[in-house]
C-alpha cells in the first residue's frame, strides 16, 4: 500500500500526539503500527516515507529540518529523541504533532 499525503499527515499527527501522552515511549511503540498495511516506514516517520527528501518534507520544521535547527544546534526531533525529562519530551512531541504543513508544490 502506498501512503497518500493525507494518510501521512494523519498518521504523523496521531503518532506524535500519542507520544505526547506517552513520553516514556518511542515511535516504534505506537499502537497505530498494528494492522497497518504499508510495510516498513522509513525511520518510523510518515513524513520521511512520503517525501523524497528533507527539502520536500510535508511539514515546516523550525530551522532547516527535523534534525538540524542550524549548523550549531540540534533540530526539534533530535532534541525530543535525546530528551531525558519526560515533561519536556511530552511538550516537544506535541510541538512535532502540530507542525504546520508545507504547501503542495504544483
Amino acid at each position: 500500500m502506498e501512503l497518500t499525503r493525507d494518510e501521512a499527515i494523519k498518521n504523523h499527527r496521531a503518532m506524535w500526539n500519542w507520544l505526547a501522552e506517552n513520553p516514556s515511549k518511542e515511535k516504534k511503540d505506537w499502537p497505530g503500527w498494528d494492522g497497518m498495511d504499508i510495510g516498513e516506514v522509513c525511520g518510523e516517520c510518515f513524513a520521511c516515507e512520503y517525501s523524497s527528501g528533507c527539502s520536500e518534507c510535508l511539514f515546516i520544521w523550525p530551522g532547516q529540518d527535523c534534525c538540524n535547527r542550524d549548523d550549531n544546534n540540534a533540530g526539534l526531533f533530535e532534541i525530543w529523541e535525546n530528551q531525558g525529562n519526560l515533561e519536556k519530551r511530552a511538550v516537544l512531541a506535541l510541538q512535532i504533532a502540530n507542525l504546520p504543513e508545507r504547501e503542495v508544490k504544483e
